[in-house]
């Protein structure tokens, strides 16, 4: 086992839900625009998500995000690849 397997969160995340990683990476960078914005607006997160980038997560019956999410506009969801792919 590598020493630095876990060196940074995209790290350990790969190692957990191998390449589903990005998508929870935008997620992640998804949430904190969220969270600047919740100051203006008072919504959920899930609700947001589908209303603005057309992703509506899927839940598991204790209520936690799953792996699978989907997609349910597409044009929204290439804004939401292209503004938090991180590149």
């Amino acid at each position: 086992m590598s020493k630095d397997l876990y060196s940074t969160q995209a790290r350990r995340l790969d190692t957990i839900i191998g390449d589903s990683k990005i998508i929870w990476m935008q997620i992640v960078s998804a949430k904190k625009e969220f969270d600047l914005l919740q100051i203006y607006k008072q919504t959920d997160f899930y609700n947001w998500l589908q209303h603005t980038y057309g992703v509506k997560l899927k839940l598991t019956p204790d209520g936690e995000m799953s792996l699978e999410n989907e997609i349910l506009d597409e044009q929204k969801y290439l804004v939401f690849m292209l503004k938090h792919s991180g590149k």
